[in-house]
């Protein structure tokens, strides 16, 4: 008696690519070897079988998947399909391609009456999967692999919502980006990434510091100030000038202007003069 194996399977795991070959009719209690796995058929007299999969080579471990064998003389089977397509563009939303199902004896079977579909990791980008069932007396069932690849930068209408602006704080600015396709926001770093360039700095008049809000510390001879915990650089955030006409005692008035990032502003102090 001839049978027909229409329950095709794969096995895939973590650490290897193999597939499992489908043999589409074999003999009673026939065992079968290629390649890295071993395949073994058990008591091919009964319609629900055992198939065995025990890695060698390069590989270990085991696997055993139930399956049914079918007289080819009297039931319908299939053990392949088609997509019209393998490749479609990201789009966020469930990508379903179509099936072409051909039986045996070469007839297109009909969709919802002969199969049906289901689908895995049909949304984001990566290999998505059709999985074809048979129905009624239709038997079979194959896994259909397709790509979802990543959409052109410049074929996405991306808005990117209002940064406002950041006043100088010593550190790098990083702000947080809101980013939309349409209604649908974007996650970062899956979506998107995200780089920074000239921030640190400020760029706009009105968004330099204050060295009003730096803090003064030190006598006359070893003056420093400190803005969020950042020592300021005399020449370069600021610069002080002694009004010698004001010293009294051991003490005298300078005036403190801002440069760079803290231009535009000044203050007065009266500090210690050693």
């Amino acid at each position: 008696m001839s049978v027909v194996l229409i329950r095709q399977m794969s096995h895939i795991c973590g650490k290897c690519s193999a597939t499992a070959k489908a043999f589409r009719s074999f003999d009673m209690g026939a065992v079968a070897e290629e390649d890295n796995s071993k395949f073994m058929f058990y008591d091919c007299r009964n319609l629900e079988q055992l198939w065995t999969i025990v890695a060698r080579g390069n590989y270990t471990g085991s696997k055993s998947v139930k399956f049914t064998v079918y007289d080819a003389d009297t039931k319908t089977f299939f053990t392949s399909a088609g997509l019209e397509e393998q490749e479609f563009v990201y789009t966020g939303k469930a990508i379903k391609p179509k099936v072409t199902v051909i039986s045996a004896n070469t007839e297109t079977l009909q969709y919802n009456k002969d199969y049906k579909v289901q689908y895995q990791n049909n949304v984001n980008v990566g290999t998505g999967y059709v999985i074809v069932t048979g129905k009624g007396q239709c038997k079979g069932k194959v896994l259909v692999p397709f790509e979802i690849t990543p959409p052109k930068a410049s074929t996405v209408n991306m808005t990117i919502a209002n940064i406002p602006d950041k006043v100088y704080s010593g550190t790098l600015q990083k702000p947080t980006v809101t980013v939309k396709t349409g209604k649908k926001k974007l996650a970062k770093n899956k979506d998107y990434t995200i780089t920074y360039e000239d921030n640190l700095h400020a760029s706009m008049e009105g968004k330099k510091a204050k060295v009003t809000k730096a803090s003064v510390k030190g006598t006359m001879e070893t003056l420093t100030l400190t803005y969020k915990k950042a020592k300021l650089r005399e020449g370069s955030d600021y610069m002080v000038t002694p009004d010698v006409s004001g010293a009294k005692k051991n003490r005298m008035k300078i005036t403190i202007t801002g440069l760079g990032d803290f231009a535009g502003s000044t203050v007065t102090k009266n500090v210690k003069v050693n």
